[in-house]
């Protein structure tokens, strides 16, 4: 009954739509000519085309079915695209007005978010068409920068947004222990992320000015680095020493002109000069606010001018024992720049010395803070490069052998000639090359071959593979080359430990925006092995030097990467621990209140010079309630009394970080001759070397380091000095673990790595109580510091950190080794396991020693470890 209805109706709508299409005629009358005219037979037709066209129109508006809905059954489907383009193209011209119609009847907010909301480009050939590789790279962009290495980085490792730069941290593979073994070649990392800052301006108001901002040992008016042939290591600071900001790096560059009339120092004095700072991008807003402020105090607004260029300038860091070998496989200098009239090249001072160290095997030769300006050709005229091996170079014969000598120890000579020279040229005489000149490198970017040109030069070549020749339309690249070290790390100088090793040093490459990949991928190619900020980060531990800012507590750098921003928009490391321990159920995460640790996730650094901690840090430990203090052992808390120092409140917790003063505390650790003389030293008599140190310093600076104020002795007693720390025996130390007074006075066999190898295994302090062989964490009484970063170390083959201590503390355990020496040799003869030849043959070490216990935050393990400052 229902398909009758429905067929009813259907053939009703037929009926009705036929009806509409029907065209009216009228009577034909006969036609019998052979020949028409036709003005009359259009005329006789035009009632029949006005009823067509009357037709036509009442049938479209009948018809309700859209484009879409007239396409052929096999094109048909129920969830149709929009797109025009799957319409075919009879029907686009009808589709493309409906949806103009259909447009018309939305409201103003659904057609406005229609328009911002682009189609997607679903063609893969179109979406990798230079144009719109180029505005899709734009949009992603929005809110962060990129490196110009950024797409090579992308593929090959996890990037990570820090500081609204997106910066590769990791490899996707494994890498720590295969990049330790690339040492013996060459690693690169880009650190085009490092700020650049131009501070321009009259000589002597500048040396004013970081006179008032900087720490540093080196004389900044001294000729070796006003002509710009070194680079400064400085630390910054705020108005006060005790405050630091980070360590930075300067180098001067004149703009001066030659007048013999007048000596060098009065040229120097009288006209413009620049100096380039070159600092941590965690630093940024610090050292540009610092810098404002110093300007506006000493009224220099008007004369010296503050200039951002880090976008303008790039650079890359080369580490390894080959990082001289791979700067000379790519870079190569022009046959044709700086000819006489002659026609013979004039090489600058600075190409001899780099055509010198073509024989020196290690980067380490060559002085620290050494700066040459040269420029090289485009790295594509010869891509790919290779490493030039020097086994083949090797003579055989005794004659061959001896003229090699000979040639190398002259080349040595003329090296060391050469360098005295260059380190004592007058800053005028320097011959620069433009690296800093923004107008010059923008017109050498304009003028710079493209891909396509080159892949034509190379087509035309007799022979395929050979590499293309410089010709005078080729431009010419200006690079600076840092002789980097360890001080330009730390920025102050770092005295070596014996069983660490330095892994940072090599060269530092710098060149102007735009270039910076083409030298990468030679750099790549040539043999060197990239790397990310993990990566730099455990070099820097390797050498054990502390890296910013996860090294450089209270700092707001650190301060900013702990705890996170202010603003709230990054998350800090603490918190994201917190989070991380927090969300695992009760059964499968650490019970650290059991084990008597407070605070695990964070140092305590205000606890160690007696102050309260911060209301917006107690979040994050187990003490910020008096509930969770009191079940908290009070046997375990109160066995030894806290170390509270009686001073002002009003002072905060600092870092010593000066060269000359951590010099001084190694001095003042040494033990004394007669043991009897440690009852007539306290801690004010303890520090008096340190405090006629910092007034000798602050009487020989005068003037030239305004910033250096005399620190007291309760500032001092609030102080906390970087340390570092290796196992005796093994174990590694984790982040946040305790430093503490080894527990010798009680139990000297105890057996202190925790193992239940007898009945007193895992006690502290030799207590039967079975509750405290749970807790091996140290109580606040006897913790003189915290470990910053700890792992194993490729270096030394045991376990290491990077650890924090306070001044006070330190001499505690002074005190404790000068009175139980032998004691604490005993236990050190115990821990290092029964072989003979390996204590003799550290007895002399282990004499001139600290020996601290370290305690992990899971409370397991409490080992002897070395201390060193």
């Amino acid at each position: 009954m229902d398909n009758k209805r429905q067929g009813k109706k259907f053939s009703d709508l037929q009926a009705k739509r036929d009806h509409y299409r029907q065209i009216s005629t009228q009577s034909q009358a006969n036609v019998n000519a052979k020949h028409i005219d036709v003005e009359k037979f259009v005329e006789t037709r035009a009632y029949e085309i006005t009823a067509m066209q009357q037709a036509l129109e009442s049938s479209k508006k009948m018809n309700n079915a859209r484009a879409f809905q007239t396409l052929p059954r096999h094109l048909r489907r129920r969830a149709a695209s929009h797109n025009v383009k799957r319409v075919p193209f009879r029907l686009r011209a009808k589709t493309i007005l409906e949806q103009q119609k259909s447009a018309m009847n939305k409201s103003p907010a659904a057609s406005k978010k229609a328009e911002e909301k682009e189609q997607p480009i679903k063609n893969r050939r179109h979406r990798r068409k230079g144009s719109v590789l180029v505005k899709e790279y734009t949009r992603r962009q929005q809110g962060k920068r990129w490196l110009e290495t950024h797409i090579w980085h992308t593929k090959r490792m996890r990037m990570k947004e820090k500081w609204g730069i997106m910066i590769a941290e990791t490899p996707n593979d494994k890498s720590h222990r295969a990049i330790y073994k690339a040492l013996h070649k060459a690693i690169i990392h880009d650190t085009s992320y490092t700020k650049t800052v131009e501070i321009k301006g009259p000589y002597l108001d500048i040396v004013k000015l970081f006179s008032g901002i900087c720490i540093s040992e080196r004389d900044l008016t001294s000729k070796m680095y006003t002509n710009g042939t070194h680079i400064i290591p400085l630390i910054l600071c705020k108005k006060d020493i005790r405050k630091v900001i980070g360590p930075a790096n300067g180098i001067w560059q004149n703009f001066l002109e030659n007048d013999n009339s007048k000596s060098d120092d009065m040229v120097v004095d009288s006209q413009s000069s620049s100096f380039y700072l070159r600092f941590h991008p965690g630093m940024n807003e610090q050292v540009m606010f610092r810098l404002g402020d110093q300007l506006r105090v000493m009224a220099l607004q008007d004369v010296v001018s503050v200039c951002d260029k880090s976008l303008e300038i790039m650079s890359v860091d080369i580490y390894g024992a080959k990082a001289t070998e791979l700067l000379q496989s790519v870079l190569e200098f022009s046959p044709n720049k700086n000819q006489n009239d002659s026609g013979s090249k004039k090489t600058s001072i600075s190409e001899k010395i780099w055509n010198c160290l073509r024989n020196v095997s290690d980067s380490k030769s060559v002085p620290e803070g050494l700066v040459l300006q040269l420029e090289s050709i485009d790295p594509r005229l010869k891509f790919p490069q290779k490493m030039k091996s020097k086994k083949s170079n090797v003579p055989k014969t005794p004659d061959a052998i001896k003229n090699h000598e000979d040639m190398v120890n002259k080349e040595y000579g003329d090296t060391i000639e050469h360098l005295n020279n260059y380190f004592g040229m007058a800053p005028q005489d320097i011959q620069t090359n433009g690296v800093w000149s923004t107008g010059y490198c923008k017109q050498l970017l304009d003028s710079k071959k493209s891909e396509g040109e080159l892949n034509s030069r190379r087509q035309n070549l007799l022979i395929p593979g050979t590499k293309l020749e410089y010709t005078k339309e080729d431009i010419s690249i200006p690079i600076i080359l840092v002789r980097r070290g360890p001080p330009h790390i730390i920025g102050s100088s770092h005295e070596q430990l014996p069983f660490s090793r330095d892994c940072i040093s090599g060269w530092t490459f710098i060149c102007p925006s735009g270039f910076v990949l083409d030298f990468w991928k030679s750099f790549v190619f040539a043999g060197g092995r990239a790397i990310g900020l993990r990566e730099h980060a455990m070099l820097c531990f390797e050498s054990l030097i502390p890296y910013f800012p996860e090294c450089w507590a209270l700092t707001e750098s650190y301060n900013e990467y702990f705890f996170g921003s202010k603003d709230g928009k990054t998350l800090g490391q603490l918190q994201t621990e917190y989070d991380r321990w927090k969300k695992k159920p009760a059964s499968k995460k650490e019970n650290y209140m059991k084990k008597g640790v407070t605070s695990p996730f964070y140092p305590l650094l205000y606890k160690l010079v007696g102050l309260e901690e911060p209301q917006e840090h107690l979040k994050y430990s187990f003490m910020n309630t008096d509930q969770k203090e009191s079940q908290l052992d009070k046997s375990f808390n109160e066995s030894e009394p806290k170390i509270i120092a009686k001073s002002d409140p009003t002072i905060d917790p600092w870092m010593i970080v000066s060269s000359f003063e951590l010099e001084c505390i190694r001095k003042m650790l040494k033990p004394l001759e007669n043991q009897t003389q440690y009852s007539d030293f306290s801690f004010t008599k303890w520090i008096e070397p340190l405090m006629q140190k910092c007034d000798q310093t602050k009487n020989s600076l005068n003037e030239s380091m305004s910033i250096y104020s005399l620190p007291s002795q309760e500032s001092y007693r609030k102080s906390l000095v970087r340390v570092s720390l290796l196992s005796i025996s093994r174990g590694t130390p984790t982040s946040n673990a305790a430093i503490a007074l080894p527990e010798i006075a009680k139990d000297v066999n105890n057996d202190f790595d925790g193992e239940s190898s007898d009945e007193n295994s895992g006690l502290v302090s030799g207590d039967k109580n079975p509750e405290s062989k749970k807790r091996l964490f140290p109580n606040q009484g006897s913790t003189i510091g915290y470990v910053m970063g700890g792992d194993f170390s490729y270096s030394s083959s045991k376990g290491a950190a990077i650890g924090i201590c306070s001044l006070e503390g330190l001499y505690k355990i002074w005190m404790m080794h000068g009175v139980n020496s032998k004691d604490v040799l005993d236990l050190v003869k115990k821990t290092r396991k029964p072989k003979v030849y390996n204590f003799i043959k550290s007895r002399k070490t282990i004499d001139d020693s600290i020996f601290v216990e370290v305690c992990n935050v899971d409370g397991k393990t409490r080992r002897l470890y070395s201390l060193y400052v």
